[in-house]
């Protein structure tokens, strides 16, 4: 069994991979942070955009509707297939992330550029720990710019 993670062909030490993966969320978060000016952005908060979009669909209730039918259609046709168990996973998952995401962001106005750059980082980490998100890896290294 390999111990390692396999990266363009090459077997990479996980603590290698972790390392590099920090690195890369630390250059990206400074990047994004620097190349925003606060003045200059007008971001909803994304329960802003949620509620928006739930609206749109019915509110909470008239969503959850829709999305239960659905689910319970393909249930229905076929409880086994992909889509039944990919519905039930997806399901599994909004429970999980809405208890973790329980508690109220602060206001980024009021958050340190070096904070905000810590966030980000935390978060792109763990997205890469996971495998939901791939960078695609450029020529481009960091000069010490920032």
């Amino acid at each position: 069994m390999c111990s390692g993670i396999p990266v363009k062909g090459v077997v990479v030490d996980e603590g290698e991979q972790e390392t590099t993966n920090r690195r890369i969320a630390e250059l990206t978060a400074k990047q994004v942070v620097a190349s925003v000016t606060r003045k200059a952005i007008d971001v909803p908060h994304i329960s802003e955009v949620a509620g928006a979009v739930l609206s749109k669909l019915g509110g909470a209730t008239g969503f959850a509707d829709k999305f239960v039918n659905t689910v319970n259609g393909i249930l229905e046709e076929n409880p086994n297939s992909r889509l039944a168990l990919t519905a039930l996973t997806e399901v599994s998952k909004l429970v999980r992330e809405s208890t973790v995401m329980r508690e109220t962001a602060p206001d980024v106005r009021n958050i340190s550029d070096k904070d905000l750059e810590d966030e980000l980082t935390r978060f792109m980490q763990a997205k890469l720990a996971d495998g939901s998100v791939q960078l695609a890896v450029s020529e481009q290294q960091d000069n010490g710019a920032g």
